[in-house]
Parts: structure tokens; sequence; C-alpha cells
């Protein structure tokens, strides 16, 4: 709370830190809500920025939409190297963790692939939301 009165922006992470691509859209919705919720209230902040727990992959546009149109997150962190999506306001860094080659051939590698790829959006494994999710939606 005290660097966030320094100038300095704290974001959430999520309630238990769960692979994303593991939830349902509902449980995605929720854990970033509460999550952002709980540093709202810390900060005195009305939204906040996001990174996710893992990785953003198996999230999709509907979660993004969401939680944007409701202005509880205003940035997005993900891990999926140079890729950005600025309509997701998506920023994505480079991941070192796990069992990776060494850094400099890592940051080689995914240089390589972001150029290669046209700088694409990483979202390829989208998770399609099913009935209930999108019940839920419309519920809310």
């Amino acid at each position: 709370v005290n660097l966030s009165k320094s100038g300095f922006h704290v974001g959430a992470h999520s309630v238990d830190h769960p692979p994303y691509s593991a939830l349902s859209l509902a449980g995605q919705l929720a854990q970033t809500r509460d999550s952002c919720s709980v540093i709202a209230g810390l900060t005195g902040t009305q939204r906040t920025h996001f990174a996710f727990p893992f990785s953003e992959q198996g999230v999709s546009s509907m979660f993004y939409d969401t939680l944007l149109e409701e202005h509880t997150v205003d940035l997005f962190f993900g891990t999926s190297g140079w890729r950005h999506n600025a309509e997701r306001r998506l920023v994505s860094r480079v991941s070192f963790e796990g069992n990776r080659r060494e850094p400099p051939a890592h940051l080689r590698e995914t240089m390589a692939r972001a150029i290669l790829d046209g700088g694409r959006s990483a979202f390829t494994n989208r998770r399609t939301p099913s009935r209930d999710d999108r019940a839920a939606q419309v519920r809310r």
C-alpha cells in the first residue's frame, strides 16, 4: 500500500494462482475480479493491472471483453514473448521460468519466433466458451 502512495502501480495476480487454462470462463472471471477487488481496496484505485499466473493461454476473447467493459482491469500482462495485443490491452513478457535453455539462447529464439510469425497474437489455443459460461455471462 505504501508503494502505491509512492507512485508505484500495484497489480493483481489471481486469488490462489491457478493455471487459467484449467478454469472455466466463470472461474477465470471470479479469480480475476476477486483479486483485483482486493488490490483496489488496498490501494484506493478503481481498476488495476492484472498479471496472469503461468500464462494467458486458454483465455477467450469474452474474458478480456468482459473485464475491459466493466472497467475491472485496465492492462493485462501475459507470457507470450514479444506478442502484444493492443485491442485486449495485453502486454506480454518473455518467460524465463521453468525448464528452458540458457537465457541468451532462449531470448534469441523467442525474438526469432516473433519475427517469423509477424508478431501475430498468441491466442491460438483459445478455449471456446461452454454453454454454462455463456449462460453465466447472460445472468450477470
